[in-house]
């Protein structure tokens, strides 16, 4: 990819269906369902995605990162928004790079048929790859199916291992992006932590070439810059799907430096994407 480079990064889409098939009382999506009647299909809108379309186009925005949790269940008829969404990026022209999060790998049938990789895109599946002349993506999936209210990922010894291979294995002089779902710091709930987050972040000091770790899974948009203690620019975007506050993070890649701008509607519908912080990083 020749020209700037502007990233559209969002998370945690949870596009979502109500389930009414009995046989649901089976498995854990009979207590999806439920919160979706008594919560969260009034916090998180499917249409709240939708109303970014044009503003990428208006900003520029050459890809999109997804960071996971783009369904609420992992049922088939929340996968067919998800990928209503991706397909209208793509006509726009858009490259699109999307991992799963917890709630993709919802149920222990969706983690066997391997849901999110039969539903979603070949193509936006993409773990590895050059992105222009001074970058690299590298996208990790450690999510994994957790019984009822838990809704933690695994960093496993054996994604350790392909991990360090892979950033072995990158072009000297390139810098990386990293985008996982979880955060690599458990300073959250037990039951919500990446198992294996130290792990992860012993690792990542190890490669200094990991320029940015991108996440999601907490709906908290946050910005932190790790570098003084070995580790990467930390960015999480946040919902961009939450009726009150929807976040997104806009990223302005060139060689010495980068340019992070926090976008955010309180607007159910999605209007007035209004800029609430910019940070600028240097990197040579």
């Amino acid at each position: 990819m020749k020209g700037p480079i502007r990233i559209a990064h969002i998370s945690d889409l949870h596009f979502s269906k109500i389930c009414l098939n009995p046989f649901q009382i089976f498995s854990k999506r009979i207590l999806g369902n439920a919160n979706l009647l008594l919560k969260r299909g009034r916090i998180y809108l499917n249409e709240k995605p939708f109303s970014l379309l044009d503003l990428f186009i208006e900003k520029g925005v050459t890809d999109v990162f997804i960071s996971g949790d783009l369904t609420t269940t992992s049922q088939k008829s929340e996968y067919k928004l998800a990928r209503k969404f991706i397909a209208k990026l793509q006509e726009k022209g858009l490259r699109v790079t999307a991992i799963p999060g917890n709630h993709d790998h919802y149920t222990s049938g969706a983690v066997r048929r391997r849901a999110f990789y039969q539903e979603m895109p070949k193509e936006v599946c993409n773990s590895s790859f050059a992105l222009g002349d001074h970058f690299w993506v590298v996208a990790l999936d450690t999510s994994m199916y957790t019984p009822f209210v838990d809704a933690t990922g695994d960093f496993t010894v054996e994604i350790e291992k392909q991990l360090r291979k892979t950033l072995r294995e990158i072009p000297a002089g390139k810098k990386v992006l990293l985008v996982n779902h979880f955060p690599f710091f458990n300073n959250d709930k037990h039951k919500r932590r990446l198992i294996g987050g130290d792990r992860l972040a012993k690792l990542l000091r190890t490669f200094p070439n990991v320029l940015f770790y991108l996440h999601g899974h907490t709906h908290r948009r946050t910005i932190a810059d790790l570098r003084a203690d070995s580790l990467p620019i930390v960015l999480d975007s946040g919902s961009v799907s939450h009726a009150h506050h929807g976040s997104w993070n806009l990223i302005d890649l060139s060689k010495s430096k980068a340019l992070v701008e926090v976008f955010e509607s309180k607007d159910r519908h999605g209007n007035n994407w209004t800029c609430v912080q910019k940070e600028t990083f240097s990197y040579e």
